[in-house]
């Protein structure tokens, strides 16, 4: 196992990012310590969830979005709930306010364990590619559209399938293609 300076001295945080081992030789990125310091915008919630936020608490809600925005870097999970958000920066609503206190406290709920894992790999190798999009809404009039590259183990290809793979690229359900490597 090659010892990377800096990587074989783990734990230690650098940025905000905590960098520790895992059990089995992997490494875990983790930035909970920096969610867990946000604080929700306090307000108290008109009837009409629509009213546009006074200049004060627009401010606060930027301040927010680009708060849990920092932390992106290892929670993927709350990507487009925060990128749609943002779409809101120059003249957000109640509605907007709340929903962005409302992700705040779910990505604080469950921030322990969430990160970014990279466990030891074995040969051989391959690339999985996974890339989803979504579809206008009658709060957006644009997709979504998201794509990950992922470097993982392979195992050797099953000779028992029912059909023959004739090409390197293999396109499966949902945008996953793997390329063998």
């Amino acid at each position: 196992m090659v010892k990377l300076g800096f990587v074989s001295q783990l734990p230690f945080t650098h940025m905000g990012m905590q960098y520790e081992r895992l059990s089995d030789g992997g490494v875990a990125i983790y930035k909970y310590e920096h969610l867990l310091a946000i604080k929700p915008i306090p307000v108290s919630y008109p009837k009409d969830l629509s009213q546009v936020l006074d200049s004060q608490l627009q401010s606060s809600f930027r301040s927010l979005l680009c708060s849990v925005l920092y932390d992106l870097q290892t929670r993927m999970d709350i990507a487009c709930e925060i990128t749609q958000l943002q779409t809101y920066n120059k003249a957000a609503t109640y509605l907007q306010l709340k929903q962005a206190n409302g992700l705040l406290k779910r990505a604080q709920e469950d921030c322990r364990h969430m990160g970014l894992y990279f466990r030891p790999l074995v040969l051989p190798l391959k690339l999985a590619s996974v890339a989803d999009a979504s579809h206008a809404t009658a709060s957006s009039s644009y997709a979504q559209e998201g794509g990950l590259i992922l470097l993982c183990h392979d195992s050797p290809l099953r000779t028992d399938l029912h059909h023959k793979i004739l090409a390197a690229d293999i396109p499966l359900v949902g945008g996953l293609s793997l390329i063998h490597i």
